[in-house]
């Protein structure tokens, strides 16, 4: 589980395989969580430039809005001097040349603004089929080329959009300030209802792309934020399947030099227990007074013990007696120190010419 501290490897009753699996594990999990930090580090920076190119967004929109409300407040000012004039000047004949230029007016705004919304609708969806397709693309797991394909041209169809919306709400000053310099006297009073009402959106939209910008640098620290705990958590299993790793070696070296001094023990004792086997016989052969008449020669099947005549299994010892050559088993043969060894008869015969 991210975040969890490992469990400790060290306990008495594990064996090797249960250690080798804590050990598989431990590098399972660590690849599984730099895999996942290189995709939160990819997921962050590609969040990263979405921000940058949303912020850049953003400052075309305040541009349109700044030039929006400029226009407005040039159609205000035109508007209120020419109705003032007209109000000034008098006359059933320019008061019905008043309300007509409003109402040419009025119709003009009217197709402005249905142009200037138009322009900032088609704005909202290549904006949106922009991100769409950076989406996809993180989807697919290409985070790491958000430009490449057709992002590129969605960036130049959002740029070319917003240069048309720029002239959209460039025209109506333009016209305006050629009006004015012809001296052409009018009133609008619904224009600049209209225009007021334009520019109450217009604001709204701004604060609106201000909540936006704000919720992704929110985003923004948040990933930041998981990629840095992803980064400790990493660094945490490392260290727990370093301790692991060395663990196991102290664990194996260990083990091996227990196996090899009860080796040497194991050793040991048989070659002891085979001299208490050889001494006791000797001592049953002296107590017993066993007496044999002269050796014979040795048998013709070398596989038979020329004493007791049993078979020499695959793991019994044959020796050689040094006095009469005769193939003897442990058990019917005497220890003579340097000079080998002698069957039972042999040495029975020897001592009494020692003595």
């Amino acid at each position: 589980m991210p975040g969890s501290p490992p469990p400790e490897p060290r306990q008495p009753g594990w064996t090797e395989v249960s250690l080798r699996a804590l050990v598989s594990q431990l590098q399972t999990e660590l690849g599984q969580w730099k895999a996942s930090s290189r995709a939160l580090a990819a997921r962050l920076a590609w969040e990263e430039r979405r921000h940058r190119q949303q912020e850049e967004g953003s400052m075309r929109r305040a541009r349109l809005q700044a030039h929006e409300a400029e226009a407005l407040r040039d159609t205000n000012t035109f508007l209120g001097q020419a109705l003032a004039a007209a109000v000034a000047a008098g006359g059933p004949g320019a008061l019905v040349r008043a309300q007509e230029e409003a109402r040419g007016w009025r119709e003009v705004a009217e197709e402005r603004g249905a142009r200037l919304a138009a322009a900032l609708a088609e704005v909202a969806v290549v904006s949106s089929r922009l991100q769409e397709c950076q989406a996809a693309l993180a989807t697919a797991g290409q985070t790491d080329m958000p430009e490449d394909a057709s992002a590129p041209d969605e960036v130049a169809a959002v740029e070319e959009v917003l240069r048309r919306a720029l002239e959209i709400a460039c025209g109506p000053q333009e016209s305006l300030l050629e009006q004015q310099a012809e001296g052409e006297p009018g009133t609008a009073t619904g224009m600049a209802m209209r225009l007021a009402t334009l520019a109450a959106a217009a604001r709204e939209e701004a604060w609106q792309s201000r909540q936006q910008l704000q919720a992704q640098r929110q985003e923004v620290a948040r990933l930041q934020e998981q990629l840095s705990r992803a980064r400790q958590d990493g660094e945490r299993w490392a260290s727990a399947l370093q301790r692991a790793q060395r663990e196991a070696l102290e664990r194996e070296a260990t083990r091996g030099a227990e196996q090899a001094r009860q080796q040497e023990l194991i050793r040991d004792m048989k070659g002891r227990l085979l001299e208490l086997l050889r001494e006791k016989d000797a001592l049953w052969q002296k107590t017993e007074g066993i007496d044999t008449p002269m050796p014979s020669p040795a048998p013709c099947d070398a596989g038979l013990c020329a004493r007791c005549h049993k078979d020499f299994h695959l793991l019994s010892r044959r020796y050689n007696c040094r006095l009469c050559q005769g193939k003897v088993c442990h058990a019917c043969s005497v220890d003579v120190g340097k000079q080998g060894r002698c069957c039972l008869l042999c040495y029975q015969q020897r001592r009494p010419q020692a003595t």
